[in-house]
């Protein structure tokens, strides 16, 4: 590491790649219209909760098809899905494109009625908790 002047320079990284090549291999499963190095600053996450009119027998592809698009099914909790995107609140407007598109890609491979959908976008991670019976009484776990 060097100071020059204002500027402060890195040395290459794994065998002569330069920052932006190394975030690139690092972050394969980041949507890559999303992976900018320049918006690095904290990342936001996106909760999404969905209504699959018709899934019976697409339920599983379905939930297959949105885990390759980088969402996690959140557990003990129906149709609720979390992505974490790699830019900065003020590029947030752009996740709702990526909805749009993902979805109704979805849409058009999966033939359902409808999907409606509802999801909250910020830089805090979604809490997972719950309230489960126990012979005491009604417990709030974290999940």
């Amino acid at each position: 590491m060097a100071i020059d002047g204002d500027r402060l320079s890195l040395p290459k990284l794994n065998g002569g790649l330069g920052f932006t090549e190394w975030f690139h291999q690092q972050t394969p499963s980041i949507d890559p219209r999303l992976r900018s190095t320049e918006d690095l600053q904290m990342p936001l996450h996106v909760m999404l909760s969905l209504d699959f009119s018709d899934a019976k027998d697409n339920r599983y592809h379905f939930n297959n098809f949105l885990e390759a698009k980088g969402w996690k099914k959140l557990n003990a909790v129906d149709t609720v899905w979390h992505r974490e995107f790699a830019y900065s609140q003020p590029n947030a407007h752009q996740v709702v494109y990526v909805l749009k598109d993902e979805l109704t890609d979805a849409a058009n491979e999966f033939k359902p009625n409808g999907i409606e959908y509802v999801a909250q976008i910020g830089n805090a991670d979604p809490i997972k908790c719950g309230v489960v019976k126990t012979r005491y009484g009604y417990e709030h776990v974290t999940r």
